[in-house]
Protein backbone atom coordinates (compact mmCIF):
# COMPACT_ATOMS: atom_id res chain seq x y z
CA UNK A 1 0.00 0.00 0.00
CA UNK A 2 1.17 3.41 -0.71
CA UNK A 3 1.54 6.35 1.82
CA UNK A 4 -1.31 8.75 2.06
CA UNK A 5 0.03 12.58 1.60
CA UNK A 6 -0.02 15.92 1.17
CA UNK A 7 1.21 18.42 -1.10
CA UNK A 8 2.61 22.01 0.36
CA UNK A 9 2.57 24.81 -2.70
CA UNK A 10 1.31 28.31 -3.08
CA UNK A 11 -1.45 29.31 -5.86
CA UNK A 12 0.20 28.97 -9.58
CA UNK A 13 2.81 26.20 -8.73
CA UNK A 14 1.43 23.68 -10.95
CA UNK A 15 -0.12 21.70 -8.09
CA UNK A 16 -4.00 21.49 -9.36
CA UNK A 17 -2.37 19.35 -12.61
CA UNK A 18 0.12 17.38 -9.87
CA UNK A 19 -2.59 16.50 -7.24
CA UNK A 20 -4.97 15.61 -9.98
CA UNK A 21 -2.78 12.97 -11.36
CA UNK A 22 -1.35 11.59 -7.70
CA UNK A 23 -5.43 11.54 -6.37
CA UNK A 24 -6.38 9.52 -9.07
CA UNK A 25 -3.24 6.99 -8.89
CA UNK A 26 -3.73 6.53 -5.34
CA UNK A 27 -5.58 4.26 -3.69
CA UNK A 28 -6.99 7.06 -0.60
CA UNK A 29 -9.31 8.72 -0.28
CA UNK A 30 -9.02 12.30 -2.14
CA UNK A 31 -10.03 15.19 -0.29
CA UNK A 32 -11.79 18.67 -1.73
CA UNK A 33 -9.62 20.77 -3.47
CA UNK A 34 -7.49 23.00 -0.43
CA UNK A 35 -9.78 21.48 1.82
CA UNK A 36 -8.65 23.86 4.99
CA UNK A 37 -10.10 26.58 2.88
CA UNK A 38 -12.90 28.92 3.99
CA UNK A 39 -14.67 32.20 2.73
CA UNK A 40 -18.09 33.85 2.42
CA UNK A 41 -18.77 32.33 -0.97
CA UNK A 42 -17.77 28.52 -0.28
CA UNK A 43 -17.10 26.27 2.44
CA UNK A 44 -14.44 23.78 2.17
CA UNK A 45 -14.90 20.22 3.17
CA UNK A 46 -12.25 20.66 6.39
CA UNK A 47 -13.08 24.35 6.75
CA UNK A 48 -14.74 24.19 10.08
CA UNK A 49 -11.31 22.72 11.86
CA UNK A 50 -9.94 26.09 10.19
CA UNK A 51 -12.74 28.41 11.38
CA UNK A 52 -12.73 26.33 15.04
CA UNK A 53 -9.10 27.32 15.23
CA UNK A 54 -9.63 30.85 14.01
CA UNK A 55 -12.11 31.45 16.68
CA UNK A 56 -10.81 29.73 20.14
CA UNK A 57 -6.95 29.01 18.94
CA UNK A 58 -7.93 25.70 21.52
CA UNK A 59 -4.18 23.10 20.04
CA UNK A 60 -6.19 20.29 21.67
CA UNK A 61 -9.36 20.41 19.93
CA UNK A 62 -7.40 21.13 16.27
CA UNK A 63 -4.97 18.46 17.15
CA UNK A 64 -7.92 16.02 17.54
CA UNK A 65 -9.79 17.12 15.06
CA UNK A 66 -6.41 16.85 12.82
CA UNK A 67 -5.86 13.20 13.96
CA UNK A 68 -9.26 12.34 13.32
CA UNK A 69 -9.14 13.09 9.78
CA UNK A 70 -5.31 11.79 9.37
CA UNK A 71 -6.96 8.78 10.76
CA UNK A 72 -9.01 8.26 6.99
CA UNK A 73 -6.12 8.62 5.08
CA UNK A 74 -7.31 11.68 2.85
CA UNK A 75 -5.03 12.50 0.13
CA UNK A 76 -4.73 16.46 0.54
CA UNK A 77 -3.46 19.68 -1.34
CA UNK A 78 -2.64 22.65 0.99
CA UNK A 79 -1.74 25.60 -0.29
CA UNK A 80 0.00 26.78 3.03
CA UNK A 81 0.89 31.31 2.13
CA UNK A 82 -3.65 31.64 3.08
CA UNK A 83 -2.35 30.10 6.65
CA UNK A 84 -1.16 31.42 9.44
CA UNK A 85 2.38 30.44 10.64
CA UNK A 86 0.66 28.55 13.55
CA UNK A 87 -1.90 26.98 11.64
CA UNK A 88 0.85 25.17 9.59
CA UNK A 89 2.76 24.08 12.44
CA UNK A 90 -0.15 22.72 13.75
CA UNK A 91 -1.21 21.00 10.78
CA UNK A 92 2.45 18.89 10.64
CA UNK A 93 2.82 18.65 14.04
CA UNK A 94 -0.44 16.37 13.64
CA UNK A 95 0.42 14.64 10.17
CA UNK A 96 4.10 14.07 11.57
CA UNK A 97 2.17 11.38 13.99
CA UNK A 98 1.02 9.13 11.22
CA UNK A 99 2.09 7.68 8.05
CA UNK A 100 2.03 10.48 5.71
CA UNK A 101 4.02 11.81 3.77
CA UNK A 102 4.21 15.62 2.21
CA UNK A 103 5.53 16.54 -1.63
CA UNK A 104 6.39 19.87 -1.24
CA UNK A 105 5.77 22.21 -4.66
CA UNK A 106 7.38 25.05 -5.19
CA UNK A 107 8.83 27.03 -8.11
CA UNK A 108 12.12 28.43 -9.09
CA UNK A 109 10.71 31.15 -10.72
CA UNK A 110 8.77 33.23 -8.19
CA UNK A 111 7.87 36.10 -9.33
CA UNK A 112 6.48 34.22 -12.77
CA UNK A 113 4.02 32.45 -10.25
CA UNK A 114 3.13 35.88 -8.62
CA UNK A 115 2.05 37.26 -12.07
CA UNK A 116 0.77 34.43 -12.58
CA UNK A 117 -1.87 35.11 -9.87
CA UNK A 118 -2.53 38.79 -10.01
CA UNK A 119 -3.43 37.57 -13.46
CA UNK A 120 -5.97 35.06 -12.54
CA UNK A 121 -6.83 37.39 -10.16
CA UNK A 122 -7.86 39.90 -12.68
CA UNK A 123 -9.20 37.32 -15.50
CA UNK A 124 -11.11 34.87 -13.15
CA UNK A 125 -8.81 32.13 -14.88
CA UNK A 126 -7.45 30.42 -11.78
CA UNK A 127 -8.27 26.49 -13.42
CA UNK A 128 -6.01 25.63 -16.50
CA UNK A 129 -9.00 25.06 -19.01
CA UNK A 130 -10.09 28.65 -18.11
CA UNK A 131 -6.65 29.67 -17.98
CA UNK A 132 -5.68 28.44 -21.43
CA UNK A 133 -8.58 30.15 -22.98
CA UNK A 134 -8.25 33.32 -21.81
CA UNK A 135 -4.38 33.79 -21.98
CA UNK A 136 -5.56 32.46 -25.68
CA UNK A 137 -7.60 35.75 -26.14
CA UNK A 138 -4.74 37.96 -24.12
CA UNK A 139 -2.08 36.49 -26.89
CA UNK A 140 -4.34 37.41 -29.52
CA UNK A 141 -5.12 40.96 -28.53
CA UNK A 142 -9.04 40.26 -27.86
CA UNK A 143 -8.33 40.75 -23.95
CA UNK A 144 -6.65 43.16 -21.98
CA UNK A 145 -4.81 43.09 -18.93
CA UNK A 146 -4.87 45.48 -16.29
CA UNK A 147 -1.59 46.71 -14.53
CA UNK A 148 -0.10 45.04 -11.45
CA UNK A 149 -0.06 46.88 -8.12
CA UNK A 150 3.75 47.32 -7.77
CA UNK A 151 3.69 47.65 -4.03
CA UNK A 152 1.27 44.46 -4.19
CA UNK A 153 3.66 42.52 -5.60
CA UNK A 154 6.70 43.13 -3.86
CA UNK A 155 5.02 42.45 -0.41
CA UNK A 156 3.13 38.97 -1.65
CA UNK A 157 6.97 38.20 -3.00
CA UNK A 158 8.53 39.06 0.60
CA UNK A 159 5.61 37.69 2.83
CA UNK A 160 5.39 34.15 0.43
CA UNK A 161 9.62 33.80 0.91
CA UNK A 162 8.85 33.95 4.42
CA UNK A 163 6.09 31.45 5.24
CA UNK A 164 8.11 29.23 2.59
CA UNK A 165 11.19 29.47 4.74
CA UNK A 166 8.78 28.64 7.98
CA UNK A 167 7.31 25.84 6.74
CA UNK A 168 10.41 24.29 5.59
CA UNK A 169 11.87 24.68 9.10
CA UNK A 170 8.51 23.01 11.00
CA UNK A 171 9.12 20.26 8.24
CA UNK A 172 12.53 20.10 9.95
CA UNK A 173 11.49 20.19 13.43
CA UNK A 174 8.75 17.54 13.21
CA UNK A 175 10.99 15.14 10.67
CA UNK A 176 8.16 15.11 8.39
CA UNK A 177 8.62 13.10 5.55
CA UNK A 178 9.11 15.64 2.65
CA UNK A 179 10.53 15.42 -1.05
CA UNK A 180 11.46 19.16 -2.76
CA UNK A 181 9.97 19.46 -5.58
CA UNK A 182 10.25 22.26 -8.45
CA UNK A 183 7.52 23.28 -10.74
CA UNK A 184 9.96 23.80 -13.79
CA UNK A 185 11.32 19.80 -12.96
CA UNK A 186 8.30 18.65 -13.90
CA UNK A 187 6.24 20.98 -16.65
CA UNK A 188 9.79 22.47 -18.62
CA UNK A 189 12.47 21.36 -19.80
CA UNK A 190 13.19 17.43 -21.81
CA UNK A 191 11.08 15.02 -21.36
CA UNK A 192 13.08 12.38 -20.19
CA UNK A 193 14.45 14.73 -17.08
CA UNK A 194 10.53 15.61 -16.00
CA UNK A 195 10.08 11.91 -16.20
CA UNK A 196 12.53 10.96 -13.98
CA UNK A 197 11.29 12.98 -11.60
CA UNK A 198 8.01 12.81 -11.73
CA UNK A 199 8.86 9.10 -10.92
CA UNK A 200 10.98 10.05 -7.92
CA UNK A 201 7.84 11.67 -6.46
CA UNK A 202 6.26 8.43 -7.51
CA UNK A 203 9.13 6.17 -5.65
CA UNK A 204 8.62 8.67 -2.45
CA UNK A 205 4.51 8.22 -2.03
CA UNK A 206 5.13 3.97 -2.37
CA UNK A 207 3.49 3.87 -5.73
CA UNK A 208 4.38 0.29 -7.39
CA UNK A 209 5.46 -0.18 -10.95
CA UNK A 210 2.16 -1.26 -11.98
CA UNK A 211 -0.04 2.01 -9.93
CA UNK A 212 2.48 4.03 -12.21
CA UNK A 213 1.96 1.55 -15.60
CA UNK A 214 -1.80 1.77 -14.80
CA UNK A 215 -1.83 5.61 -15.44
CA UNK A 216 0.44 5.98 -18.59
CA UNK A 217 -2.10 8.13 -20.60
CA UNK A 218 -2.98 10.21 -17.76
CA UNK A 219 0.54 10.90 -16.72
CA UNK A 220 1.02 12.15 -20.48
CA UNK A 221 -2.14 14.29 -20.28
CA UNK A 222 -0.81 15.98 -16.91
CA UNK A 223 2.55 16.36 -17.54
CA UNK A 224 2.89 16.95 -21.10
CA UNK A 225 -0.32 18.82 -22.98
CA UNK A 226 -0.95 21.19 -20.29
CA UNK A 227 0.68 24.52 -19.07
CA UNK A 228 0.01 27.79 -19.23
CA UNK A 229 2.96 29.55 -20.04
CA UNK A 230 3.12 32.35 -17.71
CA UNK A 231 5.94 34.03 -20.15
CA UNK A 232 3.86 34.16 -23.00
CA UNK A 233 1.07 35.92 -20.79
CA UNK A 234 3.15 38.53 -18.45
CA UNK A 235 4.67 40.61 -21.11
CA UNK A 236 1.10 42.05 -21.75
CA UNK A 237 1.09 43.27 -18.36
CA UNK A 238 1.23 46.86 -19.35
CA UNK A 239 3.76 48.00 -16.16
CA UNK A 240 5.86 44.50 -16.13
CA UNK A 241 9.14 46.06 -16.46
CA UNK A 242 8.24 48.46 -12.96
CA UNK A 243 6.98 45.04 -11.08
CA UNK A 244 10.04 43.08 -12.27
CA UNK A 245 12.54 46.15 -11.29
CA UNK A 246 10.64 46.16 -7.84
CA UNK A 247 10.92 42.31 -6.84
CA UNK A 248 14.14 42.26 -8.04
CA UNK A 249 14.96 45.35 -5.76
CA UNK A 250 13.45 42.90 -2.68
CA UNK A 251 15.81 40.29 -3.26
CA UNK A 252 14.50 38.50 -6.44
CA UNK A 253 16.76 36.62 -8.28
CA UNK A 254 15.66 35.07 -11.81
CA UNK A 255 16.67 31.42 -12.74
CA UNK A 256 17.93 31.28 -16.26
CA UNK A 257 15.62 31.82 -18.67
CA UNK A 258 13.01 33.07 -15.68
CA UNK A 259 10.86 36.47 -15.56
CA UNK A 260 12.77 39.23 -15.21
CA UNK A 261 16.15 37.56 -16.31
CA UNK A 262 17.88 39.01 -19.58
CA UNK A 263 17.02 35.92 -22.10
CA UNK A 264 13.82 35.49 -20.88
CA UNK A 265 11.96 37.76 -23.41
CA UNK A 266 14.69 37.54 -26.81
CA UNK A 267 14.10 40.37 -29.08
Amino acid sequence: MSYPFMIWTMHRSGGTSLIRLLMEMSEHKSAEPEPFNWGRSRTRQFAYVTMAWRKNKDKAAFAAALAEIFAQRYVIKHCYQMFSVEFNRGLLEAAAKTEYRHVFLRRRDELARIVSQFVAEATGGWHPEMALRIYKNVREGRRKLPPIPVDEAVARFVSTRRRTDEVLRSMQEFDAPCLEVYHEDLYQGVREARIARLYQVFDFLGFTAQMVEQHGALIEEKLFNRGQDTPSIARFVPNLPAVIAAVRAAGYEPPASGLGAAEAFPS
